[in-house]
């Protein structure tokens, strides 16, 4: 089960790449997103039907600003602080 985990996070990762080497860089944001929200039990936020939604729906500059916090260390300790992890 592990295994294909990590297999599947591998491929998700390579698409996101894929995505950005096109220039299509709001999908490949948003293809981590989707990969990278979890809830607090671990489970994903959105799915990969989400995908056109959020390209439709949401601005690509909010989806740029919470990528970027997801990514940032300092981010992830203060969250985890605020909820005594």
């Amino acid at each position: 089960l592990e295994f294909r985990r990590v297999l599947f996070r591998s491929f998700q990762e390579s698409k996101i790449v894929e995505l950005q080497s096109q220039g299509k860089t709001v999908e490949a944001l948003l293809q981590s997103l989707i990969m990278r929200a979890l809830d607090k039990e671990g489970k994903p936020l959105f799915t990969p039907a989400d995908k056109q939604e959020l390209m439709r729906e949401v601005d690509p500059n909010v989806i740029l600003r919470i990528v970027t916090e997801m990514n940032d260390p300092e981010n992830k300790e203060k969250v985890e602080a605020a909820l005594g992890n």
